[in-house]
């Protein structure tokens, strides 16, 4: 489980960041 918790996170990261990015992408 502590194996597989970081790629998780960061699954979960990739997520919350992608849907931002698209909304504004003037942003970055």
């Amino acid at each position: 489980f502590c194996k597989e918790l970081p790629k998780i996170v960061s699954h979960f990261n990739l997520i919350s960041i992608k849907p931002a990015d698209t909304l504004k992408p003037e942003a970055s």
